[in-house]
């Protein structure tokens, strides 16, 4: 079959009941409607991919857990790089599966993350840790410093060292806290309930 891309629902519909991909897919997706149901519908029950599995530029995607059953990319063929996986400028990706439940081996190949502003590296961790792809990587192929770089991807507890509260205001102060990089500090948030 070679390259099937996927860049409309239209593309995805004509793999509808499709469960091997004799193949590789280029997810591509800028927009659309309901995309994530129509997604689902048409591309829920692919099992295997036997190329390599390329999503980028999909803007409107935020989750990749459309492929429900996917199972087992295999890598027979990888794009340059020796990419059996490849994610690259997800604006709006933040998980790829829900890793409690589901499985995916990669047989053969690397994995390559880059741009993908919302997905954490923890993520990303994972889905090395599961698929098994782990100690393929080289440090190029997995930018840290690129993705989950608009999310806020590690919640630490401040400690306070002083709470006052008068009839209209709280006033709080915290012990300093600084990250190893202070850039990747984006701010604080302090949430409160009335009581």
């Amino acid at each position: 079959m070679g390259l099937k891309m996927v860049d409309s629902v239209t593309a995805a519909q004509a793999l509808r009941g499709c469960t091997v991909l004799n193949g590789s897919m280029d997810i591509n997706l800028r927009g659309g409607n309901n995309i994530a149901a129509e997604l689902e519908a048409n591309l829920g029950q692919l099992e295997e991919i036997t190329g390599f599995l390329k999503v980028r530029r999909s803007y409107a995607l935020v989750s990749l857990s459309f492929l429900r059953n996917l199972r087992v990319i295999r890598g027979d063929t990888l794009m340059d790089g020796g990419y059996s996986f490849y994610a690259h400028d997800n604006q709006n990706l933040r998980q790829l599966w829900d890793w409690t439940q589901h499985t995916l081996s990669i047989l053969q190949g690397r994995m390559f993350f880059q741009l993908n502003a919302k997905l954490c590296m923890s993520e990303i961790r994972k889905m090395e840790e599961v698929t098994g792809t782990r100690d393929r990587h080289t440090k190029n192929n997995i930018v840290s410093k690129t993705n989950g770089d608009q999310a806020s991807c590690e919640n630490q507890e401040l400690k306070f060292s002083q709470v006052r509260a008068t009839h209209d205001k709280i006033m709080i102060k915290w012990e300093p806290f600084w990250p190893p990089d202070f850039r990747d500090l984006l701010g604080f948030m302090v949430f409160y309930k009335e009581a």
